[in-house]
């Protein structure tokens, strides 16, 4: 299990996680049953969940769904070219939230233990570069 925070207080938002892809949502709440856990509980090698699935199309668009389908976010994604490489590399991202609102808050937020994640299978499809 992981046990330091996902970045230090110097960094906004994490773009990777003990070299994996992140994507950063803030102040979603009520995830435990759609298969977030603390970001300290997360294994060294998470798996993807199967209920959740996300897809960048045309390095621009990102649409990721929940568990029965519903969007959870549908819209623009910047990302680097590392970003795009590595959410291949390892067919999926890691989703982070909390009940931070701010690049400001999250690393307070981490600390504290309050972020929460889940591993999401992740396709590239369309103009990859």
């Amino acid at each position: 299990m992981n046990t330091r925070p996902p970045c230090s207080a110097s960094e906004a938002w994490p773009q990777f996680l003990h070299g994996r892809p992140v994507l950063v949502y803030p102040g979603a709440t009520g995830l435990a049953e759609e298969g977030w856990t603390s970001v300290f509980e997360l294994p060294d090698a998470p798996v993807p969940s199967r209920q959740w699935f996300a897809v960048l199309e045309d390095i621009e668009f990102l649409l990721v769904q929940r568990p029965g389908g519903r969007h959870w976010f549908a819209g623009p994604l910047q990302s680097t070219r590392e970003w795009r490489r590595a959410a291949r590399s390892f067919r999926s991202v890691l989703q982070l939230t909390g009940p931070f609102t701010s690049p400001g808050e999250f690393a307070a937020s981490a600390a504290a233990g309050e972020v929460r994640a889940v591993t999401v299978p992740f396709v590239l499809v369309g103009r990859l570069w």
